[in-house]
């Protein structure tokens, strides 16, 4: 696992990015990503999300549909002939934020024959 970047508080999102050093023998047949909210250690049973190539060297995914207010722990996997080997690396990220606050202000401007005001906040 390299890291996860990217990570867009308003649309849920995050960039997860992991490489391949060597392909196995046998080679691989699947890799991707495991990550999970609850579980620090994610496994497959947990979500996943499987990256398309073969080969060695990085790879990416974007992945959305997270929830805010959550800690995400997250690790790389492959899978050659039925045996997951996932990485030793596990990234956390948030997906936490402040609440905006918002108030009124002075209301001014107030012209009664054309039922007109000026509202202000913040």
């Amino acid at each position: 696992m390299r890291s996860v970047t990217s990570i867009d508080r308003v649309n849920l999102t995050a960039l997860f990015q992991g490489a391949i050093e060597t392909i196995g023998d046998p080679p691989y047949i699947e890799k991707g990503f495991v990550y999970s909210s609850t579980n620090n250690t994610p496994t497959i049973n947990d979500s996943s999300v499987k990256v398309e190539g073969s080969g060695i060297g990085t790879y990416e995914t974007k992945v959305s549909n997270l929830i805010f207010g959550k800690t995400y722990y997250v690790r790389a996997y492959a899978i050659n002939e039925n045996v997951i080997t996932y990485s030793e690396d596990i990234v956390s990220f948030d997906i936490l934020g402040t609440t905006p606050i918002v108030s009124v202000g002075v209301v001014d401007g107030i012209n009664l024959s054309s039922l007109t005001a000026n509202l202000n906040g913040y």
